[in-house]
Order: structure tokens, then C-alpha cells, then sequence
């Protein structure tokens, strides 16, 4: 389930550019202004993994809320109530039906989980991942550049990332590795909102059993 609950990092965006022939370099710039003015959003999301030896489907949504520095909560509604709190040193995913906490450090999530690895504060960290990977505009739409993201040696995977040509925020991530494909969706952009601390922490009750991995 850690390969999935963590996409959402991809989130931010940049200042307005309306000229029809874009460089990569101009994107991301552009991406990472727009989120050095964010302190804090919330934004809803649609979510589906497809596993391709056994034709199966997966479906999810929910909201993500985002405040600097790494604090992050994941709402899953459907199709099972979830809970994903992250400090930027743990994560916690609360599932209530369970009444179970399973926590796992966070820097072991980013070690172990290469979607996550890349995806995380991507608006930053996009110059240090282009020692690894490549990073080029595969295309446009309309309303969106589309950029594409491969690993430069051990090719296996590919991730392509819409980002809204007017205000810079991703609208849309699909991971492929060949195995699964995992496609998110966003919309309903809400940034510099008043996002209470608690949001961000996990107290359990006496009755959750809390796993510690």
C-alpha cells in the first residue's frame, strides 16, 4: 500500500507562461516559483492502479492537505476510510475499520520506494534528479505540458507528469513499470489555507492497536 498512498508531492506548480514553443528548463523553473509562494494546500484526488497480469483494477479517492515543512495528510474516502499522516520523519496510515496504526519511518519509505523517491518535493529537487533520469516535454494538450520523466541507466519505469499550462499545477501522474500502471488525478486546488497543526498528527485512541515497522 506504500507505493500508492505517496503520490501526492506532485502537487505544485508554477507562474504563468503562455508561449506556445517551451523549454523543459523554463517549465520546472516556473514550477518551483509558484511553490516557493505556496505555504499550504489541499486539493482532491482520483486514483487508479491497473495490474496488467491479472487485468484488475483499483480505485480510490480522497483529499491530500500539505503544509511546510513535510507536514502531510492523506484522506482516503473510498472505497475504505484511510488515514496517512507524515512529519517528514514518520509515517502513520490508520485505517479505522481496523482499528490499526501501522508507522514506518519516512526515510525508509523514500529508500525503498522508488515512485516516492522521485515524486517527493519534485518542484525542488528536479536538477539533483537529472543526475539520474531524464526529464523532457513529451508533448502538450490544450491545457497541459506533459512532461516525461525515465531513469538514464536500469530503464524500467516512466513517468509522466500534466502540468496546467496557465497556472503551473499538476493536474495528472501516470507511473508505468511495465507490471502496473498507477494514474492520479487532481483538481480543486486550494493553496495558502488555514490548515490547523492537528491536522498533520495521529493521536490514537486507547483502543488502536499502533505497529511499529
Amino acid at each position: 500500500m506504500k507505493k500508492f498512498i505517496l503520490m501526492f508531492f506532485v502537487v505544485f506548480a508554477g507562474s504563468n507562461l503562455f508561449a506556445r514553443e517551451v523549454s523543459v528548463d523554463t517549465i520546472l523553473v516556473n514550477i518551483e516559483k509558484k511553490d516557493n509562494s505556496i505555504q499550504n494546500l489541499s486539493v482532491d484526488y482520483v486514483q487508479q492502479i491497473n495490474y496488467y497480469s491479472v487485468n484488475e483494477k483499483q480505485t480510490s479517492s480522497g483529499d491530500v492537505k500539505f503544509k511546510k515543512q513535510n507536514n502531510l495528510c492523506i484522506v482516503q474516502k473510498a472505497p475504505q476510510l484511510q488515514y496517512t499522516y507524515i512529519d517528514g520523519k514518520k509515517m502513520t496510515v490508520y485505517v479505522p475499520a481496523n482499528n490499526q496504526a501501522i508507522v514506518d519511518n519516512w526515510k525508509s519509505v523514500l529508500k525503498n520506494d522508488i515512485i516516492v523517491a522521485t515524486m517527493i518535493n519534485f518542484s525542488k529537487n528536479w536538477k539533483q534528479l537529472k543526475k539520474t533520469a531524464t526529464i523532457e516535454l513529451s508533448g502538450q494538450t490544450d491545457d497541459d505540458y506533459i512532461l516525461l520523466i525515465k531513469p538514464i541507466e536500469n530503464e524500467g519505469w516512466k513517468l509522466f507528469i500534466n502540468i496546467d499550462k496557465e497556472n503551473y499545477f499538476v493536474n495528472e501522474t501516470v507511473f508505468d513499470n511495465g507490471n502496473f500502471s498507477l494514474n492520479v488525478k487532481l483538481k480543486n486546488y486550494r493553496t495558502n489555507i488555514k490548515l490547523n497543526n492537528s491536522l498533520f498528527k495521529f493521536v490514537p485512541d486507547k483502543e488502536t492497536e499502533v505497529i511499529e515497522l
